[in-house]
């Protein structure tokens, strides 16, 4: 029984390892493998929660512009501010990439994504739920832009 959950152990080790050697090997974009050219120049940053209307109505919208900026040097990503537990994870998370201060300037407001500069974390703009897809465009070229 034991040399069986050896080889069991040994055989998933090394399925994992050759996992990781054929992501490395395959051209997958992994932060290991970012060029410094590809790094983000614009922060899409969505103050989000489940119970949010704002929010509803703009998540469809984004989801659709999202697609024409997939080789543009943009970083989509969202701070769930849904309850209690997603709120505290939402503030680490914040911290860990100097968002810190948009974070508690702007906490507790949801239904809307601010484009930051990611160097020097300034905000450049504001997308909100009245927008049409082609003004939210409009303004991320822009940010892209600056």
């Amino acid at each position: 029984m034991n040399r069986i959950v050896t080889c069991l152990v040994v055989a998933v080790i090394f399925s994992c390892a050759a996992g990781l050697i054929r992501a490395q090997g395959s051209g997958k974009v992994t932060p290991a493998t970012l060029p410094a050219a590809k790094q983000p120049k614009v922060i899409g940053l969505l103050f989000y929660a489940d119970w949010c209307g704002s929010c509803k109505t703009l998540d469809p919208k984004l989801q659709a512009v999202k697609k024409e900026f997939v080789d543009q040097p943009i970083l989509f990503t969202r701070l769930d501010l849904t309850d209690d537990a997603t709120k505290h994870q939402a503030a680490l998370f914040a911290g860990l990439t100097g968002l810190d201060a948009i974070y508690a300037e702007h906490a507790g407001k949801t239904g809307f994504m601010l484009l930051i500069d990611a160097k020097d974390r300034k905000i450049l703009g504001k997308l909100v739920k009245t927008q049409s897809e082609d003004e939210l465009k409009a303004e991320i070229k822009k940010a892209l832009g600056s």
